[in-house]
């Protein structure tokens, strides 16, 4: 098994769903949060991006947050890879709001140590999801090739606190093999609609709208 640590992005502003904290909803009885940061058991290190709580009282677990708040992915990988002070050979990206992705985990893990025993050159695997969309956030990456590409992202974005930066740009800077993945592994909770796939109950303030009722 290959050495990695783990980035778990979980800062998005939850808009379709109603404006809710996403990753606090629950799943079969565990918040995405939680479910997250199980996916990644083997991680020397988890950087929880964004999302204040969690349950976890594992010490390998620690919090970050993007400055400024809500400045998308990029932005959340830079703050989570700061926060790791010295990195294991690879890191997991994975997205808080995947609750059925922890197979995708290990297969990506298995897939990165069958390629680094081969010897291949490529510098992570990422998941692809059916109609070959690629998925930056469920995928393992060699860390210092990681890092190299999200700094040269921010650096050459218009904010360069990497608000705004394309996950697309810091994929072009890596080759990566593409392992496809089963629909569901990848499929996230992002509106009402996964919301009941994963049989999840909205908040009531919650509305479909992207706002929240405080009456």
């Amino acid at each position: 098994m290959i050495e990695y640590d783990a980035v778990i992005p979980a800062g998005g502003r939850g808009s379709r769903l109603g404006g809710v904290d996403k990753p606090s909803l629950v799943v079969r009885g565990v918040s995405l949060a939680d479910r997250a940061v199980a996916s990644v058991a083997g991680a020397r290190r988890v950087v929880l991006v964004g999302h204040r709580v969690t349950s976890s009282s594992d010490s390998r677990v620690s919090l970050a947050e993007e400055t400024p708040r809500w400045s998308g992915p990029v932005a959340a990988l830079a703050a989570g890879l700061t926060a790791i002070e010295s990195s294991s050979p690879f890191t997991i990206v994975l997205a808080a709001d995947l609750p059925s992705a922890s197979p995708a985990v290990e297969r990506l893990l298995g897939l990165a140590g069958d390629a680094t025993a081969h010897g291949s050159h490529a510098e992570g695997v990422v998941a692809v999801a059916g109609g070959g969309i690629r998925q930056p956030l469920l995928a393992v990456y060699r860390s210092d090739r990681l890092r190299a590409a999200v700094a040269a992202v921010v650096e050459s974005a218009a904010r360069r606190d990497g608000r705004g930066a394309s996950m697309r740009a810091v994929l072009e800077r890596m080759p990566l093999l593409e392992a496809v993945m089963p629909e569901e592994w990848c499929r996230d909770l992002d509106t009402p609609d996964d919301a009941a796939h994963f049989g999840v109950t909205l908040p009531a303030h919650a509305t479909p709208d992207g706002s929240t009722d405080d009456g």
